[in-house]
């Protein structure tokens, strides 16, 4: 939702809203195109390699989303080429065959921060 207020009158609160990208099956390494649009999703049937910088713009800054889904045989690991995490410590992503976690990402124009927003969505 973006909110914008008028040089005289109230706050207005505009919907928008924007198409999930689907990036199919991941391969290994698989990459991410972020110029497909901000929310984006990818089914993992192996253990793969996700590039997370392309189609990212320096010095302009976006927020991000990735719907990380396990395929019906689970225990599948994502590996985040590149993504700052808190306290540098790999994340951890839900294993359970069909689980659905959403990571959210921070670009501030020359680095990309990330972090799990919800775990095991099902």
């Amino acid at each position: 939702m973006l909110i914008r207020q008028p040089p005289s009158g109230p706050v207005v609160a505009l919907q928008t809203s924007v198409a999930e990208f689907d990036n199919g099956d991941a391969t290994n390494p698989d990459i991410i195109d972020w110029s497909k649009g901000p929310a984006q999703k990818i089914r993992l049937v192996n253990n793969a390699v996700l590039n997370m910088y392309t189609g990212l713009t320096p010095g302009q800054t976006a927020w991000l989303q990735l719907k990380v889904r396990q395929d019906g045989v689970g225990n599948r690991v994502p590996t985040l080429q590149g993504v700052l995490v808190p306290g540098g410590t790999p994340l951890t992503f839900s294993t359970a065959a069909g689980a659905n976690d959403i990571l959210s990402l921070y670009y501030d124009g020359a680095v990309l921060y990330g972090t799990i927003a919800g775990l095991a969505f099902s």
